[in-house]
């Protein structure tokens, strides 16, 4: 138990430095990348919007989630609630993070954007547990000056999960307070590049990890593997911006070639931020023309791959 626990801590150990690495890699990011970070951080946000939901157990279109995104849809039913009481939770955090700390009231205000102004839950919490949020949040002040910001911030996480203070809705606050403190601490890259996404991919370990009786170690490690997942693609999709390194020909085919199910022109677009809509448009006839890709369905369920006749899935051609 002994080794499997040391070689947890030094994954642990070379995952965190390099996260601090990315982190200090930030300052490239400036004023003159501001229009495709503005891209990034609406794809950011859409994204956010249906991973996070998506392991809370709701499915949404990508259509409804970008007129929600977009402020283009009108609010029907509890779903179309859900979707506009989370963007509003998130718009929120993004735009004002620096401005909001935490403090039970503030995680009340949250919540109360998050469910769109419905104080039950909150009534609740206070009636049965009073004290519920100020063990942890103490807890996590009291850490300044011993821990990193990493390990501070996952343990009021896990305390936070564990705890289970907002019942039915605990995931999705969970996923909003995380989003606050790294950004709080500087790790902005949640802001443009969506961490819930990487999380979906390996939804059964992460349900695993957020159980109540699951090890602390094994919490922040996954979470640790996820942040510098998320960086990684993040300077990845970054260095393409920057130094224009492909054409949209071979962006596009690049994103087709890494997917191991069809695409949509909807799902290129939200993983090439910067790239217009019409240009996408483009590109996808060409690569049809050169037989790169080919079409699957018709309509509205149209979706792209890879031409396999000349290409293996996977590896560039």
């Amino acid at each position: 138990m002994s080794n499997i626990f040391n070689d947890k801590q030094h994954k642990i150990l070379d995952l965190a430095t390099r996260i601090y690495e990315y982190k200090g890699m930030q300052h490239i990011i400036n004023e003159k990348h501001h229009i495709a970070l503005q891209k990034l951080q609406r794809i950011t946000m859409i994204n956010a919007l249906k991973y996070t939901l998506q392991l809370d157990g709701a499915y949404f279109a990508n259509t409804k989630l970008i007129q929600m995104v977009d402020y283009k849809s009108s609010i029907k039913n509890d779903d179309d609630m859900t979707l506009m009481g989370y963007r509003d939770a998130l718009v929120y955090i993004f735009d004002d993070y620096e401005f909001i700390d935490l403090l039970p009231i503030e995680i009340e205000r949250i919540y109360l954007e998050m469910s769109s102004g419905n104080n039950t839950m909150i009534k609740k919490m206070k009636q049965e547990n009073p004290s519920a949020l100020h063990a942890s949040i103490e807890s996590y002040f009291q850490q300044t000056g011993y821990y990193n910001a990493l390990e501070r911030i996952f343990a009021f996480i896990y305390t936070f999960n564990k705890d289970h203070a907002f019942q039915e809705d605990n995931l999705k606050l969970t996923h909003l307070l995380l989003t606050l403190l790294l950004l709080k601490s500087g790790f902005i890259v949640v802001k443009y590049h969506n961490l819930e996404q990487y999380i979906a991919e390996r939804a059964d370990e992460y349900f695993e990890v957020m159980q109540p009786d699951s090890p602390f170690v094994d919490f922040y490690l996954f979470y640790l593997e996820m942040i510098e997942q998320c960086y990684e693609q993040f300077f990845n999709q970054f260095e393409l911006i920057n130094l224009n390194k492909y054409e949209p020909y071979y962006r596009v085919l690049e994103v087709i070639n890494q997917s191991f199910i069809p695409l949509s022109r909807t799902d290129i677009e939200l993983r090439l931020a910067d790239i217009s809509r019409k240009t996408i448009e483009r590109a996808l006839v060409k690569l049809q023309k050169d037989n790169e890709i080919q079409k699957v369905g018709v309509g509205k369920s149209t979706k792209y791959t890879l031409n396999t006749m000349f290409h293996v899935k996977g590896k560039s051609k």
